[in-house]
């Protein structure tokens, strides 16, 4: 089963919106990584340059206010000592029991790296790297004090007391250099690539295996691969490509205004990577199936910038492709930051499977069959996607009734007034209607296996992703979409304004429900 991962942002500002010197927003910091983790992310990158906030204070934050979600710590071996690495790393994850992974930075940018007084050479910063993450492994197991003298570190007698809550904790290397393909393949726990066509994707997944061979690892000990993409989703296929388009209008822009990631005179990167994907677009706009390369352009190939252009169907199918070929974790991020990752939560990532998926799955369920117990998550998909302007956003919550005061205790099979009492639509009930919302279904198995008051704690639950999941921000957008359809700009927003109704209603019944418990 591949996991995800997703990047942190300390505030609103985006790529395509961007804040100008916005600071860190505490508040939606914490509800981007609630979001995360309700959503099942399994991890989340808080990520570093010279002019970033300190990746450490962020992801103590992320792990204190989060219950799964795991923080992959950016770091850059020239910014902390490797002794003190160590305990840091170590004390987080006890913190969180266990929930930290490091991703080392062996710079890909002589003037970034100099800009906090590091000046080697690349070759020199990876050899630096190798050292660093011996250390690290050395620090987290070695129940003895020992030195060390090489041309980067030198120490005695260290003796670490501070230990990762699992034995060690899992080291990730990127990059598309020989020296990282060596580095990762012998040594790290996971290696990151950028999105590349599934040929060239599959070419240095082979380098990096062959690497880890010749460190004498084995097929079981060998890297998880990581490959990062930034789909670009919306209900339709032409809807996508129309926000695909509109993201790029709004990133060459911005970089013309001086506010863009990279400034509209940058030389071209020094990066491998960076200068393998503008290689890559120099072929042509589109890749694969859904590969789109003028995001690249647009930004120098500054970081992660491949995007995936597609309805939910297609970024699936898309990302199976890369799990066919070797990756174990898809790093998926967007431009509009909040909303497409609460998209992608709704669409793409697995909540309910149980193995890894297979291409087969993407098949459509026969209309009359029930759903599978859990859901497997390519048919959750399938079952929601409708071109039933309707269905875009807000059916499943405005066609429910507020559940009732009365908490009638429920034998079995039963199913609640105020579950089932449905406002004029009894299809939207039905597993197999296609405008169905999924989660739904284990609001209907809990109420059959455990009675009201575990229905009711799943439908309080249930109720606040759909805040998340119906919100003014991914509403917004997109109605943006779809500007040139008044008639169903109005049908969106009257759904928007009946959903705040409905919620406050649903808000109090549940307040009253919960009060009459209590006196029970």
């Amino acid at each position: 089963m591949p996991e995800f991962i997703s990047v942190t942002f300390p505030n609103a500002s985006t790529e395509i919106n961007p804040i100008p010197n916005a600071s860190i927003d505490p508040e939606y910091l914490v509800r981007y990584a609630r979001n995360l983790d309700d959503y099942g992310y399994n991890y989340t990158l808080v990520p570093y340059d010279s002019s970033s906030y300190d990746p450490f204070t962020i992801g103590a934050t992320i792990l204190s206010v989060t219950k799964n979600i795991k923080v992959i710590i950016a770091l850059r071996p020239n910014t902390l000592y490797p002794t003190v690495a160590a305990k840091t790393l170590a004390t987080l994850d006890q913190l969180s029991s266990g929930r930290v992974v490091v991703h080392f930075i062996a710079g890909g940018s002589d003037a970034e790296q100099a800009k906090e007084g590091d000046f080697l050479s690349k070759d020199e910063r990876y050899a630096r790297l190798e050292d660093y993450i011996k250390i690290l492994r050395r620090a987290w197991k070695s129940d003895e004090s020992f030195d060390w003298d090489s041309k980067y570190y030198q120490f005695t007698q260290f003796s670490n007391r501070v230990r990762p809550t699992n034995g060690t904790i899992p080291v990730s290397v990127g990059g598309s250099s020989d020296e990282a393909y060596r580095i990762g393949g012998s040594l790290a726990d996971i290696f990151g690539l950028w999105g590349e066509p599934l040929k060239e994707t599959k070419d240095q997944i082979d380098r990096i295996y062959a690497e880890a061979a010749k460190a004498g690892r084995t097929d079981s000990d060998r890297p998880r691969i990581w490959v990062t993409f930034r789909p670009i989703i919306a209900e339709t296929e032409d809807l996508a490509w129309a926000k695909a388009h509109k993201t790029l209008d709004a990133l060459t822009t911005n970089r013309a205004k001086g506010q863009g990631k990279v400034p509209a005179d940058a030389p071209p990167p020094q990066n491998a990577g960076s200068q393998r994907l503008l290689d890559i677009a120099a072929r042509g706009e589109v890749q694969d199936r859904a590969l789109w390369y003028p995001t690249v352009t647009a930004t120098n190939a500054r970081g992660a910038s491949t995007a995936l252009v597609g309805s939910p169907k297609t970024i699936v199918e898309s990302l199976l492709d890369y799990i066919d070929i070797g990756a174990d974790l898809i790093s998926i991020r967007g431009y509009d930051n909040l909303n497409d990752a609460i998209d992608y939560g709704r669409f793409v990532v697995p909540k309910h499977a149980k193995t890894r998926p297979e291409p087969s799955r993407l098949a459509d369920p026969a209309p009359s069959a029930p759903p599978a117990a859990p859901l497997a998550w390519l048919s959750e998909i399938r079952s929601t996607i409708s071109p039933n302007p309707a269905a875009m956003g807000m059916k499943s919550i405005s066609s429910w009734s507020p559940v009732g005061t009365d908490c009638q205790e429920l034998k079995p099979g039963q199913v609640p007034s105020g579950f089932g009492d449905l406002a004029g639509d009894q299809d939207s009930y039905n597993p197999t209607h296609r405008g169905y919302q999924p989660g739904f279904s284990e609001l209907e198995q809990g109420v059959a296996e455990y009675g009201t008051i575990h229905a009711l704690a799943e439908y309080e639950k249930l109720l606040q992703l759909e805040r998340h999941r119906t919100g003014v921000g991914t509403e917004r957008f997109r109605a943006a979409e779809v500007e040139h359809s008044d008639e169903l700009m109005q049908m969106k927003y009257s759904k928007l304004e009946r959903y705040h109704e409905l919620k406050e209603r649903h808000d109090r019944a549940i307040e009253e429900a919960k009060d009459q418990w209590g006196k029970r």
